[in-house]
């Protein structure tokens, strides 16, 4: 019985290690407003990359594609309804992937979406919202932003 303890507790300890230095921080977004929403993550100016986007959609699809690199693509959540709150978990490790630079969340109302498309989004830079921030801003904000439409 000694031994079988034993053997559990290092294989706790040792799965605990491998999850060391892991950011398990989610991004909260209070929606506010009266309208759906997307969240689009970018670590630039530019909403997303819209020749990944379009390779994305083909391979949703069904399209069989060698070799894509979808980095730097953008982050898109689900539609966030009116007066709700989601947990978006956008990167798997918040600290390396913004590494001392400015991360940017569009805010685009599902309306905008539905009428322009996210290629017509794109080409417009069309957007109701636009926040920038490091990962000291977001700390700072307890990881919550609000999102109202006023």
């Amino acid at each position: 019985m000694k031994k079988l303890t034993t053997i559990l507790l290092i294989c706790f300890l040792l799965q605990s290690c491998t999850h060391a230095g892991v950011d398990e921080n989610y991004l909260h977004l209070i929606n506010n407003s009266k309208n759906s929403i997307f969240l689009v993550i970018s670590e630039n100016d530019t909403i997303f990359n819209l020749e990944k986007f379009k390779l994305n959609e083909r391979i949703k699809r069904g399209d069989h594609i060698e070799e894509v690199n979808l980095l730097n693509m953008g982050i898109f959540s689900e539609e966030i309804k009116p007066k709700s709150t989601v947990d978006e978990k956008g990167y798997n490790n918040w600290k390396y992937a913004i590494n001392n630079k400015k991360v940017r969340l569009y805010i685009i109302k599902k309306d905008s979406v539905d009428k322009y498309g996210w290629e017509g989004i794109h080409a417009r830079n069309l957007y109701n919202k636009k926040y920038t921030f490091d990962i000291d801003d977001l700390d700072s904000l307890n990881w919550t932003i609000e999102y109202n439409d006023n």
